[in-house]
């Protein structure tokens, strides 16, 4: 019998050598290497902070210039390696710089073999889709213009972003050469992979698919920023929101869009419990979001007070692409996803005791989440509430980004760095970095728990959060007391990161001026609006309920129907039998309560429904009406009610406009409660209820014979300071209720409201917009 043999080739004639040929895609080049490129690439790759990315290259690091030149005169006249550089974009955009090198070698035309090696990318590259691209373009020109049947891929087998990167691309590893080389004085182990040339159709499908116009990752991710926001107690949450420009924000969809998500969150008690601070991270093609879900009854040492889980995504722009939640064991709150350079995975986090021992680090699988070991690396500055750590890896160095200082008038943001994960981190030479404590000329106060991102151009940019309260925020002991009824609110603000240095940032105020604004079109993709765009809902048959449309807590689904049978372009409201006080202010044991509304948008606003109620109110107490709730013991109510007058026995229609503002640190002074009998001609008739922000400080509740949409229509029935709806956290919520007010069960009737109105009427930023606004108001 004769030894089995390999089949013959198609072709033994030798594969064409490659040259110094430029390659061009959409969103790099790849240009025959010049001594002209060293600069740039001293520059991005240059110096002592940029040694450790030459770790596991062959080539020491270039620490002067002259060394660097040197070696970029060698190796443009190499034939093995054949070296390229990378370019930024486009060789036709005249921007583009270099920003890496790639190369060549193992080239052996006889046998069809080759190899891509001698890679380093600059900060600039890693993770776009230039990078992508590059290794793209190199095994294509591989296979397709070279016609060699392998392509090669070696790597030591510590560079774990270098075999993590070759796994992506689709190369299949063969194995480890134990004690293959020495270098640079140390025992190599080295692994291969390899691509052939009958792998490479399907490998090349995968890679055009990613990096094709038509994939959001590939066109549309590296110039859209995307914006995850904590939720608290509403649903749906974790609201994400994408731009294109820095200025309008489009609400693309919702990261926590079904109940059984997060099913525990309809028994949380306590205003401070619910869904903290998300953060939101783009990783290999895929979005990762981390977050907690917190039960403030429970006790600090009672580990499952914090429900920290991971959500995913491969579309953010929709609400049904994000994953169920993978859940991980971890004694705090604020995670924060890293990415080293070895390719793992780490999760920062505060400390669940919240002042001491500061903040945690510990391995984390993003699959499964499995977490390691934890370890104390730094606990601030001493501020109060180490929280909300963010890590970077720049110029050789871990930044650990915290907020400190509680998240009132002491809020504040600090930095620390190392040169390892673990520590010990030194803190900036001027900590804190941002805040607004002691600061009485900004409108914007309580400035802290930031993140830092780039625009497309490489500048640097933070988001805060920030209260609107005016100079005088610090003079309110413990600050409960001031007028904020929009909560914390999401700020940008301009950032100078020079390398080796701490990041300095632009003080937060209602208008900051600094790195020009990008001038992208606003995002066409996702399920909502823009953030501050006005509702004229007019509930529509076959539509839903639009997407920043919110709930106290999680929904009775059947209590709510959009355009049903015999009420055309209404949404039917099926009574609660709690109101929105519930039990105790505080929680509603999972019962839910009849309630759906919007955020409050805009300094000044006015939001106005119809409301069909005349065949559905029968009972007593029976109640259907608007409220702008800060939370169970913050929010005040306009409602058409069934009440008996004093003296007589039948039911009758009224007006009746209540309101509660308890929290631990006060009471209402007179908690109003005012009732009056529907005016003659109301009854049986639909009924416009209105809430309006008439001024800084206080928000008029109105009623009106519905129809045109004239001022003039509607009687003001009460009022509430802004003072009266003082948030723990987040915003206040305007929106609609039914409820028979502890009477006659569940799905005692229903209501149907239509003509769902909001509009926004001004922004403050400013002492003088406030001024302004309240003097023309008047």
């Amino acid at each position: 019998m004769d030894p089995p043999v390999e089949p013959l080739v198609a072709s033994a004639d030798p594969a064409t050598a490659p040259s110094h040929t430029p390659l061009h895609g959409r969103y790099t080049s790849l240009v025959p290497l010049q001594p002209s490129h060293a600069q740039a690439i001293f520059k991005h790759l240059g110096r002592e902070e940029n040694a450790w990315r030459w770790t596991y290259l062959f080539n020491e690091p270039f620490l002067e210039f002259e060394q660097c030149e040197d070696t970029f005169k060698e190796w443009s006249v190499s034939k093995d390696p054949l070296y390229f550089t990378i370019l930024s974009g486009p060789a036709s955009d005249p921007s583009s710089e270099p920003v890496g090198v790639m190369a060549y070698l193992s080239i052996v035309p006889a046998h069809r073999r080759i190899e891509i090696g001698c890679i380093i990318f600059s900060e600039q590259l890693k993770q776009t889709r230039a990078a992508t691209e590059a290794q793209y373009l190199l095994m294509k020109n591989a296979f397709e213009g070279l016609g060699n049947y392998r392509l090669e891929w070696k790597a030591n087998h510590l560079n774990k972003p270098s075999l993590a990167a070759a796994e992506r691309l689709g190369y299949t590893y063969e194995g480890t050469f134990r004690k293959h080389m020495i270098a640079k004085g140390r025992r190599r182990d080295t692994a291969w992979f390899s691509i052939t040339d009958d792998e490479w159709p399907v490998i090349k499908g995968g890679l055009e698919a990613w990096l094709s116009e038509e994939n959001f990752d590939g066109d549309e991710l590296d110039n859209t920023f995307f914006c995850a926001t904590s939720s608290f107690l509403v649903f749906p949450g974790l609201p994400i929101h994408a731009s294109r420009d820095l200025v309008h924000w489009k609400h693309v969809s919702n990261a926590f869009s079904r109940a059984d998500q997060l099913p525990g969150l309809a028994f949380l008690p306590k205003a401070t419990s619910g869904i903290y601070a998300p953060t939101l991270r783009f990783h290999e093609g895929k979005f990762y979001l981390l977050c907690t879900l917190v039960n403030q009854q429970l006790p600090r040492t009672n580990d499952s007070r914090w429900d920290n889980f991971i959500l995913t995504s491969t579309n953010p722009y929709s609400s049904d692409s994000w994953s169920d939640p993978v859940h991980f064991s971890f004694p705090g709150f604020d995670p924060s996803p890293f990415w080293d350079d070895d390719g793992k995975t780490y999760v920062s986090g505060a400390h669940t005791a919240a002042y001491y021992p500061g903040i945690m680090h510990a391995p984390l699988d993003l699959e499964n989440g499995e977490i390691g070991d934890i370890i104390m690396p730094w606990d601030g500055t001493g501020g109060r509430s180490p929280e909300a750590p963010h890590i970077w890896k720049r110029d050789g160095w871990y930044y650990l980004l915290l907020a400190e200082g509680g998240t009132r008038e002491n809020h504040m943001v600090t930095m620390a760095r190392s040169k390892s994960l673990e520590g010990p981190y030194d803190p900036a030479p001027v900590n804190p970095l941002l805040t607004s404590a002691n600061d009485t000329s900004s409108y914007f106060q309580a400035v802290g728990h930031a993140d830092l991102f780039q625009d497309a151009d490489r500048n640097w940019w933070s988001v805060a959060l920030a209260v609107r309260a005016g100079g005088t925020y610090g003079q309110d002991p413990g600050a409960y007391f001031g007028n904020l009824p929009m909560g914390r609110e999401t700020v940008l603000t301009p950032v100078t990161w020079e390398e080796g240095e701490f990041p300095v940032f632009t003080p937060v105020t209602g208008d900051v001026s600094g790195w020009p604004l990008p001038t992208e079109a606003i995002p066409e993709k996702g399920e909502g609006q823009l953030s501050d765009a006005d509702d004229v809902i007019t509930f529509p048959p076959g539509s839903s309920l639009p997407i920043h449309f919110i709930h106290w807590r999680l929904p009775k689904a059947r209590n709510y129907a959009v355009s049903p049978p015999d009420h055309w372009n209404t949404l039917a409201l099926k009574s609660s039998v709690l109101n929105l006080t519930a039990f105790d202010a505080d929680f509603a044991l999972g019962r839910g309560q009849t309630f759906v509304g919007r955020r409050m948008a805009h300094s000044l606003f006015k939001f106005r429904v119809d409301v069909d109620w005349a065949k559905s109110l029968t009972k007593e107490e029976m109640e259907v009406g608007v409220s702008i709730i800060q939370d169970q013991a913050q929010h005040f109510d306009l409602g058409i009610v069934m009440l008996r007058p004093e003296g007589v026995e039948d039911l009758r229609p009224h007006l009746r406009f209540r309101g509660i503002s308890e929290t631990p640190y006060r009471a209402t002074e007179h908690p109003p409660n005012e009732v009056y009998l529907l005016p003659d001609g109301w009854a049986g008739r639909k009924i416009a209820l209105q809430i309006e922000a008439v001024n800084s400080t206080h928000f008029a509740f109105s009623a009106g014979l519905a129809g045109p949409r004239q001022d003039s229509d509607v009687r003001v029935f009460g009022h509430c300071k802004g003072t009266e709806l003082v948030p723990y956290y987040s915003g206040s919520i305007v929106g609609v209720y039914t409820t028979s007010n502890g009477k006659h069960g569940e799905q005692a009737f229903e209501t149907y409201i239509s003509n769902w109105q909001y509009t926004g009427i001004r922004q403050l930023r400013s002492q003088k917009d406030v001024d302004d606004a309240d003097s023309s108001r008047v």
